[in-house]
């Protein structure tokens, strides 16, 4: 059987219908999930050409296919075994796994060596660790029956209050707001000291003594600490490149000149009002008022204004002679 070529013909067949993914609540729905041609682990990459939609069960034949195609890679093995197991609400698949396909796959898990790569992580993930002795009198403990059949039910009564199963799901709205016992409502004084006088008698930790402070600044300290030797400017270049780093950098200046003054001392409010009062006065021809250089200025513009008003409120409607009026 030429595996390549039926795997071909599933991608090429799902290209030229153009396929597109649909709202759920739309007429036309069909559910599609995204597959890579050339596999990641083989050096595919996330590229629209490289990219497919296929049904559920096109998904799960191709993957299948890839085990026979490249028979001696394990990644696609573990793809595989995700696609028959793993269960997720994200996906609506409705195929099962026969038992000629779990045979397969079981094969396909007994028959390939570990490689050296999976076992160089494995030893990384264990190193350092040690199990205290209770851990491992309850690892080496075998379960009786009772045990095992405790654990099933309380699995079995975890999924009966998930999602729909659960009593409440949906129902939110019938205790929120008005239809929410407590709502509007304070708590007496007494059940205030009642929580009061409760909450000092908790067991609390001790965050106030030096040995804690100590261990805390120990292990934020130095190298310890994150941003040891590090700004913000440069977690920025990092990520998002110089020139958008540049960009931040300047925005964030402009925030910290924006801020606001500290608040003027006695001393300096009663220096600017010594100096306010030793400034030259300068008096209006108009009213006869005296300003400052600054004010008088201000002022002598809402005049001008004010006259302008006036004179628009009593010259005709027609554009002509309006411009010749104000020009008197």
């Amino acid at each position: 059987m030429n595996h390549l070529k039926i795997y071909n013909t599933i991608i090429q067949k799902a290209k030229s219908e153009n396929r597109i993914k649909l709202h759920k609540n739309h007429d036309d729905f069909i559910y599609y999930e995204n597959h890579h041609i050339l596999p990641k682990c083989i050096g595919g990459d996330n590229n629209k050409e490289n990219l497919v939609l296929l049904v559920p069960k096109e998904h799960f034949m191709c993957h299948k296919l890839l085990t026979y195609i490249y028979y001696e890679n394990i990644k696609l093995v573990y793809a595989f075994h995700w696609m028959c197991y793993t269960k997720n609400s994200n996906h609506d698949r409705t195929y099962t796994v026969t038992a000629r396909d779990y045979a397969y796959l079981r094969e396909l898990y007994v028959l390939r060596a570990v490689s050296d790569e999976t076992k160089i992580k494995i030893g990384n993930a264990h190193r350092g660790k040690h199990l205290t002795e209770d851990h491992k009198k309850k690892l080496s403990r075998i379960k009786s029956v009772e045990e095992i059949q405790k654990i099933i039910q309380t699995r079995k009564d975890r999924e009966c209050g998930k999602g729909e199963k659960n009593s409440m799901y949906g129902k939110g709205y019938l205790i929120s707001g008005d239809k929410n016992g407590r709502y509007h409502k304070k708590h007496s004084e007494e059940s205030i000291f009642k929580m009061q006088i409760s909450a000092k008698n908790r067991d609390k930790i001790n965050y106030q003594t030096e040995e804690y402070r100590n261990k805390q600044s120990k292990n934020s300290s130095g190298k310890n600490n994150g941003m040891f030797n590090k700004c913000a400017y440069d977690i920025w270049v990092e990520k998002y490149g110089k020139i958008e780093a540049d960009k931040r950098n300047n925005i964030k200046k402009q925030k910290l000149r924006k801020a606001k003054k500290p608040a003027k001392t006695e001393q300096a409010k009663e220096n600017m009002r010594i100096g306010a009062l030793n400034r030259q006065k300068y008096e209006c021809e108009h009213c006869g008022k005296t300003f400052d250089a600054g004010n008088l200025k201000q002022h002598q513009m809402r005049i001008k204004t004010l006259q302008i008003k006036e004179k628009l409120e009593q010259c005709p409607r027609d554009g002509i002679e309006m411009n010749a009026y104000l020009d008197k």
